[in-house]
């Protein structure tokens, strides 16, 4: 970027970055205009205005997009953003905005741009003249203002003045030129603002405007509102690297709201006390006084931007005298730092509130005066396009807003035409010095101030986390300095200082009673003041306020309050854990014990199993050696016997010899004879021996209907036994209708049972007599075998025996099998056959107990159960159902609440213990419910009913 001059080319310029019209959210106060003409830096001219002349080309004849134009606005192409304006001219046309005046701020836009083309080159220093290559630009610049191309060019070349009535021109030198345009510029963009502004409102409330637009001499046409609701966003405090008259502006702004914050904040606090019948010397409240700082700013006559003023009406005051200036009269101010001059450029420091500013003060005067010549004035308002004639014919107001209404009365027409106003009336509108830009910035922040007293404020303060917009990005020094910068560190000191926590008394009560009563009271305790000072003593609070409706105590009380209440929640929660971890060793000291028991029953049952196995062993190993001794007798036996044999054998034998010797001349004859006998022996040995298999297998029969008719017995004499016990409880007991008919139905399947017996045993012995002829029968076979051969040898004998006794027990076991097969029939829950009534009288052999109740799939009564302890014995009713295979017990014989089930998969067993009478046990594989019957009858029949589950999935489990 080159200089030359001390000024520098237009081309050559840094760009600026003003916030584009689509993007504003607040239009009725002139200081927004100044916040974004105050972001440009110094010598800058509006050459960009956002989306509306970037986005699009709205005019055909304007080179808005060549590479020339976008090259010399940023060097490169700009992005594409026809979204952005599309979304602008569609809120314009919602706005109200016609074709025609959109078209003319579309004109006016582009004449500025065009005004940024125009060059000057010096014809020597104290003249210059319009480069060549720029004629084109201002031609085009005033055909869209609708000036007169000659008049512009000679006003922005040349000074009208007038002096004693005359009128003397003189030529601008060639940064003079520069300034002139880059004033006109800003003006024409300035201007355009205001009547944007202006529109928008008169658009969006015009029944407002004509209060607004109410001056000294001009009656408003209607009452002003009574409630209005003001929104007031400006930029934070700014310290920057390079602080200009910009940065001055705010920051002082920022004063100004600080003390007002402070005042308000002050008042807010006394009207409370005031309210609560406090003292407010008691609260001792204290804060930064900033009104010296604010009077050295804003204060007539001798405020920096008086002074600022005054200098400005100097025709050869500079910056550096404005600089002497202020520091002669702050040089032993509070608030005012001197800088040396060897910075190389005229600067100052105030201190602030947020800290020290230093403020660079190079072209202070140039922006501060911020007026054109009154020659370039009056070209501008003798303008044939509507709009620029109606801003420049308007009045500047104190705020430096342009009133619409003057421009309008100003403008009258004759036949439909415009009339231009005469010569002397624009003459005097122009030379009608404007307001300073430092003068505009007190009158608008002295008109905020005004507003913002005669409301009720709330004040936001926003901070950023950081400064590259990205979530989640947390900066501690940027948010504290913005705290510091905001004045939010101050206005908490300035609470912290008071009495900052502020509780009602109901508040404090319902919250912290529980400190100052006790735990039975709690429910009975007022919500007032008397409660509110018992807790406050019992806390032992210092120093406390108490006024009528609410306490005043300090910020750290607060702490105090609540480290108390959570510390008696802590033993609170201490006291409770306990209490119930007392609870939980007894509970666990009583299931331990209900564990012991239950393993010493289940030991005892072992040990007792254990015995009667080690008696069973006991008595095999005897029954083993019983016969191992009978066979060793039965051998002894049998040896002396053969040893008889041979005797016996020898002297007949010898016997035979004498008899051959004497008989050996009847051999021929009898050998003949003894062909015949040995044939006929044979003979009727085949028939013995297949007599002797059909005997043996009708002895096996014979047999096993005795293992029968013994089984027989045995039942039978069951019967006998439990007929006694019957007859027993029918004494015993009360004659009830329904046991009769099944004591009756039990003894006629007695007697039916009974003579099927008789029959069997009729058999028997039908059997048995056969069996005896068929004995005799056998036994004369076998004489007349043992005559016929009395050469046998006795080992087939004993074959004969061994098979014989080996079908006995052969059919004793087959006879077991189908005895074992029927009752697994018979207990088979699986089987759709299964009746537990069936069942039932086949393995008690008796009718069920009195109070039970059996049907075909369920047995139904009432027992007893233990609960949480042993001795808490409660009646339930017990239901064994062979459909759901599980024990449900219920509250009751009704069974609309089921208490709990037991499943039958997961019993192990079911067995009574000794030591305990009337009481059962049904083991799971969880846990063991002990049960109580009334009588041991009862517990008799629950055990067999209950083993049947058991009993049917260890069946079903060894099947698989």
């Amino acid at each position: 970027m080159a200089e030359e001059d001390g000024y520098y080319h237009a081309e050559e310029r840094p760009m600026g970055s003003l916030d584009d019209l689509g993007k504003l959210t607040s239009l009725n106060e002139q200081t927004l205009l100044e916040e974004i003409r105050a972001r440009y830096a110094e010598d800058k001219i509006y050459t960009y205005v956002g989306d509306i002349l970037i986005a699009v080309n709205p005019f055909k004849e304007l080179p808005l997009y060549t590479q020339e134009v976008s090259c010399s606005l940023c060097g490169t192409l700009w992005p594409d953003n026809e979204d952005m304006y599309t979304e602008l001219i569609t809120a314009m046309n919602d706005v109200g905005f016609s074709e025609e005046e959109q078209h003319v701020i579309h004109k006016t836009l582009a004449a500025i741009l065009h005004l940024s083309n125009i060059q000057f080159d010096a014809v020597d220093e104290d003249s210059c003249t319009l480069r060549e290559s720029s004629e084109g630009g201002l031609a085009k610049a005033a055909e869209l203002l609708g000036l007169d191309a000659s008049a512009f060019r000679d006003s922005l070349l040349h000074i009208l003045s007038v002096t004693r009535g005359e009128q003397i021109k003189r030529p601008y030198t060639k940064e003079q030129s520069y300034d002139c345009r880059d004033a006109v510029a800003k003006s024409l963009y300035a201007r355009l603002f205001s009547w944007i502004v202006a529109r928008i409102n008169e658009k969006l409330a015009p029944s407002l405007q004509n209060v607004k637009a109410a001056r000294p001499g001009v009656k408003a046409t209607q009452k002003a509102p009574s409630f209005e609701i003001g929104v007031l966003d400006i930029f934070g405090f700014e310290n920057f690297k390079h602080n200009s008259f910009e940065q001055l502006c705010i920051n002082v702004a920022h004063e100004q709201l600080q003390f007002f914050f402070n005042q308000h904040t002050f008042r807010l606090e006394l009207q409370e006390y005031e309210l609560e019948g406090v003292d407010s010397n008691a609260a001792h409240i204290t804060f930064v006084d900033n009104k010296p700082l604010i009077d050295m700013c804003l204060a007539r006559p001798l405020g920096i931007f008086s002074l600022l003023d005054e200098e400005c009406t100097f025709p050869r005051a500079t910056d550096d005298t404005f600089v002497e200036k202020i520091d002669k009269q702050y040089a032993d101010h509070d608030f005012y730092n001197k800088i040396l001059k060897s910075r190389g450029y005229p600067a100052f420091a105030i201190c602030h509130f947020p800290g020290t500013v230093e403020y660079n003060a190079t072209h202070f005067l140039e922006k501060n005066r911020d007026n054109l010549a009154a020659d370039i004035v009056g070209v501008l308002q003798r303008s044939q396009v509507s709009l620029v004639n109606e801003v420049f014919n308007s009045d500047v107001s104190d705020l430096g807003q342009v009133q619409l209404n003057t421009a309008r009365e100003a403008t009258r027409t004759h036949r439909g035409e415009a009339v231009s106003p005469p010569a002397g009336t624009m003459a005097n509108t122009a030379n009608r010095r404007a307001p300073s830009l430092g003068a505009q910035f007190k009158n608008s922040l002295s008109d905020l101030v005004e507003k913002m007293t005669a409301c009720y404020p709330h004040f936001v303060r926003c901070i950023k986390p950081n400064q590259r917009q990205i979530p989640d990005d947390f900066e501690d020094d940027f948010v504290r300095t913005q705290l510091g910068y905001t004045g939010v560190l101050e206005a908490t000191r300035i609470r912290r200082e008071g009495f900052s926590w502020r509780p009602t008394f109901a508040e404090f009560v319902r919250r912290f009673k529980i400190l100052g009563f006790p735990t039975h009271l709690l429910s009975r305790v007022q919500e007032n003041m008397t409660a509110a000072k018992k807790i406050i003593a019992c806390a032992k609070l210092e120093p406390v306020i108490i006024g009528k409706t609410k306490l005043f105590m300090k910020w750290f009380h607060q702490e105090e309050m609540e480290g108390k209440l959570r510390k008696y929640y802590d033993d609170v929660v201490r006291v409770q854990c306990a209490v119930r971890a007392f609870f939980a060793r007894k509970v666990y000291r009583r299931r331990l014990e209900r564990a012991k028991m239950d393993a010493a029953q289940r030991a005892e049952e072992e040990a007792r199993d254990a015995e009667e196995k080690r008696r069973r062993e006991e008595a095999r190993l005897a029954r083993q050696r019983r016969e191992a001794e009978e066979k060793a007798a039965e051998a002894a036996r049998l040896a002396e016997l053969s040893r008889l044999e041979r005797e016996r054998a020898e002297a007949e034998a010898r016997a035979a010899e004498e008899v051959r010797k004497s008989r050996e001349a009847d051999m021929l004859r009898m050998e003949a004879e003894a062909r015949k006998a040995e044939a006929e022996a044979k003979r009727v040995a085949e028939l013995a021996r297949i007599e002797e298999e059909r005997i043996n297998k009708e002895r096996v029969i014979a047999q096993a209907e005795m293992a029968e008719e013994e089984r027989s017995k045995a039942l039978e004499e069951a019967d006998k036994a439990r007929e006694a016990e019957i007859r027993a409880m029918e004494e015993a007991a009360t004659l009830k209708e329904a046991m009769e008919k099944a004591r009756a139905e039990a003894e006629q399947m007695r007697v039916q049972r009974a003579a099927s017996i008789a029959q069997r045993k009729e058999m028997m012995e039908r059997l048995k007599r056969d069996a005896d002829e068929k004995n005799s029968r056998v036994s004369e076979l076998q004489r007349m075998l043992e005559e016929a051969m009395g050469q046998a040898s006795e080992a087939e004998v004993r074959a004969l025996k061994a098979e014989a006794a080996l079908s006995v027990e052969e059919a004793k076991e087959q006879l077991r099998k189908a005895t074992e097969k029927e009752e697994l029939q018979i207990a088979d829950m699986d089987s759709d056959s299964f009746d537990f009534s069936k069942w039932i009288e086949h393995a008690y052999k008796a009718a069920p107990p009195e109070g039970v109740k059996v049907d075909a799939t369920r047995v139904q009564g009432t027992v007893s159960k233990t609960g949480s302890s042993k001795r808490a014995w409660k009646q339930r009713w017990f239901v064994a159902d062979a459909k759901r295979k599980c024990i449900a017990y219920y509250e009751n014989e009704k069974m609309k609440k089921e208490k709990g089930v037991i499943s039958g998969d997961q019993i192990i067993r079911v067995f009574s213990p000794k030591s305990s009478s009337n009481t059962f046990m049904v083991e799971t594989f969880d846990r063991t419910y002990f049960c109580k019957a009334t009588s041991a009858e009862l517990v008799e029949f629950w055990v067999r009913v209950m083993s049947i589950f058991p009993r049917h999935f260890q069946t079903d489990a060894s099947s698989a």
